[in-house]
């Protein structure tokens, strides 16, 4: 199960549109956190990487061990980031953006 947020929450500017996309957003990773991660075997890490164009797959390297639980845009222009092409391995996630800019992503694993 992956985690998915169809906006960056960071670029929301009014409360009322933050309200609107915070409750379906914090839904979605409270039902795929509950019960399925514990501090025993919670790792993770932060990359930042530069798309230069849309629709274009960028591959993250990690040493999970197996194959990541999902990922989180934490910060970054108004793009989507969302599976590429790729399917991900023990070793590597390939990300593809809706559009170009520097993201900062958070995969767990």
């Amino acid at each position: 199960m992956r985690v998915t947020i169809t906006t960056d929450l960071a670029n929301i500017k009014e409360f009322d549109e933050f309200k609107r996309y915070a409750g379906p957003a914090f839904e979605n990773i409270r039902e795929i956190l509950n019960g399925n991660i514990s501090t025993d075997n919670l790792r993770c890490f932060v990359s930042q990487v530069t798309y230069t164009a849309a629709n274009s797959d960028m591959k993250f390297e990690h040493r999970f061990g197996k194959k990541p639980v999902g990922y989180f845009k934490i910060s970054g222009p108004d793009v989507r980031i969302f599976d590429g092409a790729v399917l991900p391995t023990e070793n590597e996630i390939y990300l593809r953006s809706s559009g170009a800019g520097t993201v900062t992503v958070l995969v767990l694993g």
